[in-house]
Formats: structure tokens, C-alpha cells, sequence
């Protein structure tokens, strides 16, 4: 990657940032301990809430971790004829902007019409009368976004010769969740483990099968990259589907399958839930990436339109599965197709099995999106 002469490296522009970041935690740490002195626990708490969910200081700790262009600064972008940008990857889970704000315990809602209660091959909702405004975006660019507009538009997904071939892998793949029943493993980190029946690879064999039924040709990459080192585990994984888009060139649609975290200020972790019929299961969320940091990612909001789509479908169908999207500044990886997304099925706070049926859930929307799609483009 050429680097733009005349001007800092950006890593010494990180550098500088976090060691501004760091001094202020530091102060910021001894104002607590003297409000803890004086009594004041409660102004203290109030205080590390503020932090935290500023983003600021925090922040720019992050995201010189992380090798993210600082506010202000000028990213190096890479040219259409050059290798995109190395991705920054995102904030590590637990300091993710929306932590403080849990979506648990949505409302109840009748289920859809003729839905088997393990969520399997449910037929495509009538949506055509569903209100885009139904679909929430935390939006957290620069970008002004037109959801029905955008919703309109036709989608751009690579065209195929029979049935959609799907690439399934997990940037994170020893995220884990809640132990429970028999689902109890041996943690490597906390809410984590290495073991592929208990993580997040799981969830994904559980997807495989069901899009698999659906008629999609499945390629599911059981790897796990972000064991023993965390950081960097994106530059894995980009590598990762590079080769497998030259390997396999008809895939047209990529999914990096995620478990969230959502912590609350004492640390423990909430569920999300989603009450369909008569049960409850984890709740799915898309976290979509941009070009507005600065990194090469031009075609974004192909893989916004699948996102909306694809959530317009589990509202019509399950309503509560959903969760809002979130709309990054970052991008994920997301720029080698046009068919690609990030899912986060629940979060620590949930179990596998409620994880588990989630995902048929989302199979369905997925497979009746993705089918209207080429019967979109049939017609066109």
C-alpha cells in the first residue's frame, strides 16, 4: 500500500492519540478513587457509564489497537486498480458503542401464519404492506440514509448458475455462550472456547443444514482465528475469503457468523430475546459496514439493501427476531462482495439452544430473500 509522503505515518498518529487517551483514563481513574473515598459510588459508576458510552476517550485507545484512522486524520485509500486497504477490523465486543443499550424483552407478537415451531421452511411473507419505518438502523456514519428508497432498488448480487452458493465463516469463532444444560464446556476466555461444539462454529453447522434444505450450496469454514490472538483475527479472515473466492468463484453470497456481547456496568451479561409463538430465542442483528472511516468498501450499500431486505422479511415473519441494524463506519471485511454480511446471533447472555433456533429463523428470511432476488432478476 502507498503511503501518502509529506505526512505522519499513521501509526504515529495512533501512537499520539492513545497516549493522550491513556493520560486521561489515568486521571479520570484518580477522580474516581477519590469519589469512592468521599463516598460518592454512585457519581463514580455514573462516571465510567459516561466514559463508556461517549466512546471518546475509550475510543481512541480502541482504535489505535486497532490500527483505525483517528477522527480528522486522512486514511490512506486504496485505488480502484490496487489490493483494498488492510481492514481495521472492529471494536472488540464487550466496548461496542451499543452496549448500554440492550434490546431484551421486546412485546410479545402473534406468530406468522403456517410457521412450524422449529422455524424451518416457512413460506415468504406477503411484505409488500409492511411500513419500511418498521425497520430501525442505528446508524452510526456520516451517511443520511433513505430506507424506502433504498429498500426499491433493485439488488446488485453476483448472478449464478443454479442454486446460490453461500460461503458461512466466523471471524470469532470461539465466541460462545451461557452454559447451560448440556451445552457446558471448558472456557478459554470467559464466554469462550475452542471447542466447536459449544461456540459460535456451532450455530453455524446449524445454518449449513438449514440453508442446505432451502437449496443453497453451502460452504461452511469451521476455522477459528481469533484463537490465541484476538487482534489481527480480521486480517485472518480476509485472507481467508480471498482464497476461497479464487478457489470458488460462483460463490455469490458470504455470511461471518457472530455471537454479541452486551454488558452491563457491573459486567454481567443480558440475553437478548425474541418471543415467537410460544417460545423465546436469541435475538439476530446485522452489523453492516461502510467506506466512511476512510477504508476502500465502494460498494456498501449493496450489502445495506441485502441487510434491509433480508430484515424486512424476518419482521414480516417474526416479529421481535430482529434487532436494529447497525450501520458502521468500519467495514468488516464486507467490501469482497456485494452479498456480504456480518450476523450476530444473541449474545453471551444467551444459551446455544436458544442461539440454535434463532438461526433457523434467520435461514428462512435469508432463503425467501435471496429467492426473490433471482426471481427479481429473472423478471428483469
Amino acid at each position: 500500500m502507498r503511503r501518502i509522503s509529506g505526512r505522519p505515518r499513521p501509526e504515529t498518529i495512533h501512537a499520539r492519540a492513545a497516549i493522550r487517551g491513556a493520560a486521561v483514563l489515568l486521571s479520570v481513574c484518580a477522580l474516581m478513587r477519590l469519589l469512592a473515598a468521599l463516598g460518592a459510588d454512585l457519581a463514580a459508576e455514573g462516571l465510567i457509564y459516561d466514559i463508556v458510552s461517549r466512546k471518546g476517550v475509550a475510543e481512541n485507545i480502541m482504535r489505535f489497537e486497532l490500527g483505525v484512522p483517528q477522527p480528522g486524520t486522512e486514511a490512506v485509500r486504496a485505488p480502484d486498480d490496487a489490493s483494498p486497504a488492510p481492514d481495521a477490523g472492529p471494536p472488540a465486543p464487550e466496548e461496542t458503542p451499543y452496549v448500554f443499550t440492550p434490546y431484551i424483552d421486546q412485546p410479545d407478537h402473534e406468530p406468522a401464519d403456517d410457521v412450524p415451531p422449529d422455524g424451518g421452511g416457512a413460506p415468504a411473507a406477503d411484505a409488500a404492506g409492511l411500513e419500511p419505518e418498521s425497520i430501525a438502523v442505528n446508524n452510526t456514519t456520516t451517511y443520511e440514509i433513505d430506507v424506502p428508497a433504498l429498500l426499491s432498488e433493485p439488488a446488485a448480487l453476483p448472478a449464478t448458475d443454479g442454486a446460490p452458493v453461500v460461503l458461512i465463516l466466523h471471524t470469532h469463532g470461539s465466541e460462545a455462550y451461557t452454559p447451560d444444560g448440556d451445552d457446558v464446556y471448558e472456557p478459554s476466555d470467559p464466554f469462550r472456547t475452542e471447542d466447536s461444539r459449544y461456540n459460535v462454529v456451532r450455530v453455524g453447522d446449524e445454518l449449513e443444514a438449514r440453508l442446505t434444505e432451502r437449496g443453497f450450496s453451502v460452504i461452511h469454514d469451521a476455522g477459528v482465528y481469533d484463537f490465541p490472538s484476538y487482534q489481527g483475527s480480521y486480517g485472518r479472515t480476509d485472507a481467508v475469503v480471498a482464497s476461497y473466492l479464487e478457489s470458488h468463484p460462483d460463490i455469490s453470497l458470504i455470511i461471518d457468523l457472530h455471537r454479541d456481547a452486551i454488558s452491563a456496568a457491573d459486567g454481567s451479561q443480558y440475553k437478548t430475546v425474541a418471543h415467537i409463538g410460544d417460545g423465546l430465542c436469541s435475538q439476530i442483528m446485522f452489523f453492516v459496514g461502510t467506506d466512511s472511516a476512510g477504508l476502500y468498501h465502494p460498494g456498501w450499500r449493496e450489502n445495506f439493501k441485502l441487510a434491509l431486505r433480508i430484515q424486512n422479511e424476518m419482521n414480516a415473519l417474526y416479529p421481535s427476531l430482529a434487532r436494529p441494524i447497525y450501520l458502521s463506519q468500519y467495514r468488516y471485511n464486507q467490501h469482497r462482495s456485494p452479498g456480504s454480511l456480518l450476523v450476530e446471533v444473541g449474545s453471551a447472555g444467551n444459551t446455544l439452544q436458544e442461539s440454535l433456533t434463532a438461526v433457523r429463523y434467520f435461514a428462512d428470511a435469508y432463503a425467501n430473500t435471496v429467492f426473490s432476488y433471482a426471481s427479481d432478476a429473472e423478471k428483469r
